[in-house]
């Protein structure tokens, strides 16, 4: 059995035919079973949740293969014992619920919660769980990134892009008098720190994205910005090419 998980673009979000979606298709390439357990506007920490409780509640998969997203998401909680999945333009229930109740949910968040930092420094965090457990059970594992530039090379590397994540930290400050620095900057050095531990040999296209790999083709997609069959098609091939 392949697990898999990510956002819409490995659900299949929007396809007449869900079997359409990349990892059906990388099914029947190598025709072996999967679990397809992505759900269009995931967050990471939604991924990485659904991800564990799959792992407790089901045999050891053969392979593991997480589209992550982007950081810009994060998984709410509802006193009524809901999960709601907070997205920049709006927030969706796992079940139906007041969407009154849910805007103004999404508003607060936006307005006192949202913090890309935390976010970032959450998701590399849960990869680094992920990537400890299935190495120490000897599961093979792929991740990826689908709509976002992971920015793990970037921290490696210590760009300019990587230091304006961190410094997102530093909101507090009077940014006309103190200058981001990174010889100072714990907040960036512990990014630094934690993306030299991520272990890319286990990564497809790590300072890129399948939406990035995908768009070369000149695909066609449809109103949401996701792929049609052929699109998925080709990223499932890809996929296989890369780790199978």
């Amino acid at each position: 059995m392949i697990l898999i998980n990510g956002c819409s673009f490995t659900e299949g979000y929007d396809l007449e035919n869900i079997n359409d979606n990349w990892p059906s298709q990388l099914s029947h390439i190598i025709n072996k079973p999967i679990s397809n357990i992505a759900l269009g506007g995931s967050s990471n920490d939604r991924i990485a949740r659904t991800t564990h409780e799959w792992l407790v509640t089901n045999p050891d998969p053969e392979h593991v293969i997480i589209g992550w997203t982007t950081y810009n998401r994060n998984e709410l909680y509802h006193h009524e014992g809901l999960y709601i999945r907070g997205l920049s333009t709006g927030s969706e229930s796992e079940i139906e619920y007041n969407p009154a109740d849910i805007k103004i949910v999404h508003k607060n968040w936006i307005q006192y919660n949202l913090n890309r930092w935390i976010n970032y420094r959450n998701w590399i965090y849960h990869l680094l769980f992920l990537q400890k457990y299935f190495e120490s059970k000897n599961i093979k594992y792929t991740f990826f990134n689908a709509i976002d530039n992971p920015l793990i090379i970037d921290f490696l590397n210590g760009t300019d892009t990587a230091l304006e994540l961190a410094d997102l930290a530093w909101q507090w400050r009077d940014k006309s008098k103190y200058k981001a620095e990174r010889t100072i900057h714990n907040q960036y050095k512990e990014l630094v720190d934690l993306c030299q531990r991520v272990n890319l040999d286990n990564w497809i296209l790590p300072d890129s994205t399948m939406q990035a790999y995908v768009n070369k083709f000149n695909c066609p997609i449809d109103k949401n910005g996701h792929y049609y069959a052929d699109g998925y098609k080709i990223w499932a091939e890809f996929v296989v090419d890369s780790c199978f």
